[in-house]
């Protein structure tokens, strides 16, 4: 089974979430959650069936963290804390920082050293992820980043996927862009996006079928009935079901 991704937040919080990661761990799924971390504390028992646990976390500045989150800024002490604990109680889990560089969150090498600082302190990898559309004013570019990793001595290591990784003692970076974003550049772009994206299930079990399109397919039903046979079916089908006709239309009108 390939990557799963499940998005956490207070509404998929519910009994047989443990049940259904159970399942799918025994089935051989690498499940990786992606979660803001202040809710970490809720589901510390179903963490020895998680892969990897992403993070979204784009500053280490209190204030500015407030400011993109649009709640208190004290959220980030919350989120440290979590993180904390679920390191001491599962020293082997993957942990990865999801950073997505902005021009208006006042963006700097600076910031990306604190980043670094602390997820070392966590044992913690990053990952920057540059905007959709990348043609945007706001948009920290590939260029920049990989600019600020070289300034920081970090070097460029050789990967089988569209994620770049960089390396100084043992820490590592990657850069990623928009699966969207790089299949602008193939010349068989509905192929690309097929072979390349992965499986993102929302909070509420939907999985979108493309960004560009307002189409999903539900998994809700099978999750409460804990139904791992045909939940894994539909995830293969919403693995396949990407929307030429949209990316034909749409996509390369967002960048020409």
């Amino acid at each position: 089974m390939e990557w799963c991704y499940i998005i956490w937040r207070r509404t998929f919080y519910f009994p047989k979430c443990g049940l259904t990661c159970g399942k799918l761990y025994e089935g051989g799924a690498k499940i990786t959650v992606v979660t803001n971390g202040s809710l970490l504390n809720l589901h510390l028992p179903i963490m020895k069936y998680i892969e990897r646990i992403n993070v979204s976390i784009h500053t280490m500045n209190q204030e500015m963290y407030g400011k993109i989150i649009g709640r208190e800024a004290e959220k980030l002490c919350m989120v440290k804390n979590n993180l904390q604990t679920v390191r001491a109680l599962y020293p082997n889990l993957a942990i990865r920082f999801n950073v997505t560089p902005c021009e208006q969150n006042n963006w700097s090498i600076e910031e990306l050293k604190e980043l670094i600082a602390y997820a070392k302190t966590i044992n913690a990898s990053i990952k920057c992820t540059e905007l959709f559309p990348n043609n945007q004013e706001d948009c920290v570019t590939m260029e920049t980043l990989r600019e600020q990793l070289a300034t920081l001595g970090y070097t460029y290591i050789p990967t089988q996927d569209r994620t770049e990784c960089y390396e100084k003692e043992g820490h590592q970076v990657f850069l990623t862009q928009c699966t969207c974003s790089k299949a602008i550049l193939s010349d068989f772009p509905i192929v690309y996006c097929r072979e390349s994206h992965d499986l993102y299930v929302n909070h509420d079990a939907t999985f979108p079928l493309c960004r560009l399109s307002q189409d999903y397919i539900d998994f809700w039903e099978e999750i409460q009935e804990n139904n791992l046979d045909v939940l894994k079916l539909k995830m293969k089908l919403a693995q396949r079901k990407v929307s030429s006709e949209l990316c034909n239309k749409h996509l390369r009108c967002i960048y020409f």
